[in-house]
């Protein structure tokens, strides 16, 4: 068998999305996703999974074999896309990935706007139980 794809992981991901990868993959966690600590682990890396950590220019450039940097999210404002783009390194993302939670998050916050959830918790909290007579909750 060839050689295997060496993955790097910035950051874990759900090991659901781990089980994803075959055997053509040898998929590795970071220790530390700061650009000095992942710098040293990138001999022989040809992707990057990346979610909050920054993948930087000096990333990039310090992993002569990498020809892939996959966002585990929607955006990509953590990658250097240019220092990617100079090298021809493919950036990938998926951006219709968190839809729904981002649907069900936006239900959330208008029930919790229209029933003043927010204002209405911290009175309770602060023993100020006419509060509910000064603001009027509506229904949706």
């Amino acid at each position: 068998m060839a050689d295997r794809i060496k993955v790097l992981m910035l950051q874990a991901i759900h090991e659901e999305g781990i089980l994803l990868f075959d055997d053509r993959f040898e998929v590795i966690a970071a220790r530390d996703p700061s650009p000095g600590a992942v710098i040293p682990e990138l001999d022989g890396v040809q992707a990057i999974i990346v979610r909050l950590a920054p993948c930087t220019r000096e990333i990039i450039q310090a992993a002569p074999d990498l020809r892939v940097i996959a966002k585990h999210g929607v955006g990509v404002d953590n990658i250097d896309v240019a220092a990617a783009t100079e090298r021809g390194i493919l950036v990938l993302n998926t951006p219709e990935a968190n839809a729904v939670s981002v649907a069900e998050h936006a239900i959330a916050a208008i029930a919790a706007l229209a029933k003043r959830v927010v204002f209405m918790d911290r009175a309770v909290r602060d023993g100020r139980w006419q509060a509910r007579g000064e603001l009027q909750a509506i229904d949706l």
